[in-house]
């Protein structure tokens, strides 16, 4: 294997964790949307909405668990 290769497949192994939840959500909206018989581009639409929500919610929580207050214990 040459170098490109394995860049490629170091940076997905370690970028996995991080795109699994979006591309998850995204997919679980564009299946239930096919089932639903909606088209295509509904479905592309409605993949990229849930995508988005899904990444702002993540976003939200982070900094919202990172800016809590902290427990000070006195000795």
């Amino acid at each position: 294997m040459n170098r490109f290769w394995l860049l490629g497949l170091a940076c997905l192994v370690c970028c996995l964790p991080l795109i699994v939840p979006f591309l998850g959500g995204a997919g679980l909206a564009g299946i239930g949307a096919w089932v639903g018989g909606l088209d295509w581009v509904e479905i592309a639409c409605l993949a990229v909405v849930v995508g988005a929500i899904a990444a702002a919610a993540i976003f939200i929580l982070r900094r919202r668990r990172a800016s809590a207050p902290h427990c000070n214990v006195k000795e």
